[in-house]
């Protein structure tokens, strides 16, 4: 299997750069918090990537699941659970990984 780059980019302790498999689960997870860590349009090489500004508004887990499945159709958000603590801050917690396909067989 190939391999790409872990994000963010970083070195080991070894001296290389920290690679990935692509189509692994640690790659589904790395893509989607790419997607959803920045604001629609942030990208301009991947303007589809990006959650709409909540300020104000309450996080929704439909549209994170939303944006996720538009910006990468390849992946799937199994799960979306967001929780909201008292000191104003929020958690996203996701499961994602590939979406099978038909055409993977054969």
């Amino acid at each position: 299997m190939t391999t790409t780059l872990a994000h963010p980019f970083r070195i080991d302790a070894n001296g290389p750069a920290v690679t990935i498999e692509q189509g692994s689960v640690r790659h589904a997870a790395e893509a989607c918090g790419h997607i959803i860590s920045c604001t629609a349009g942030e990208r301009a090489l991947a303007p589809l990537w990006g959650l709409i500004d909540p300020s104000g508004t309450r996080i929704n887990p439909d549209e994170i699941r939303a944006t996720i499945g538009y910006a990468e159709p390849g992946l799937d958000a199994l799960r979306v659970e967001v929780t909201e603590s008292n000191d104003n801050t929020v958690a996203v917690d996701i499961d994602v990984d590939w979406a099978s396909t038909d055409d993977e067989e054969g």
